[in-house]
């Protein structure tokens, strides 16, 4: 009977502990588009603007990635050590994956990043030293000429 409630003991221990570690996990504003993931875990990558299926098709034993039958031109983001990564295909992600203007040109973006998977979810970007950022009132990015020192 002691063992019983002992065991007990520690498994309702256990629980709350778990519950109590966790709470800040799943605190989210879905007014803000914030859907678990927080601010302090967003951060830097740095990379080039690319044609992902161009870019798969194009390498060593490529993909048959038939680029303007399916993907249509969709851009991704080439870091180093030639690493593809995808952008997150919301609201802020529209723009980085379908300006051809883009295409081809090196740029630091700003947001929440998911290894496992190579998505990026954009906040904010860099691009020819220029910063954009996101405006809520007109949804889309306009440019930020105040310094990166300036914003942290």
């Amino acid at each position: 009977m002691k063992r019983k409630s002992i065991f007990t003991f520690l498994v309702i221990t256990f629980c709350v502990v778990n519950v109590f570690a966790t709470i800040d996990l799943v605190k989210y504003d879905a007014s803000k588009g914030e859907y678990r993931r927080r601010e302090d875990q967003r951060t830097y990558i740095v990379g080039k603007i690319i044609n992902i299926a161009y870019e798969l098709q194009h390498r060593p034993e490529g993909a048959d990635a038939q680029d303007a039958l399916f993907s249509k031109g969709r851009q991704g983001l080439k870091t180093s050590g030639d690493v593809v990564w995808t952008f997150v295909d919301n609201i802020k992600g529209q723009e980085l994956q379908w300006n051809k203007d883009h295409l081809g040109k090196y740029i630091k973006i700003y947001g929440w990043v998911f290894h496992d998977a190579h998505y990026i979810e954009v906040d904010s970007y860099a691009l020819d030293n220029v910063k954009y950022v996101w405006n809520d009132t007109t949804n889309t990015f306009e440019a930020s000429f105040e310094s990166e020192a300036d914003a942290a």
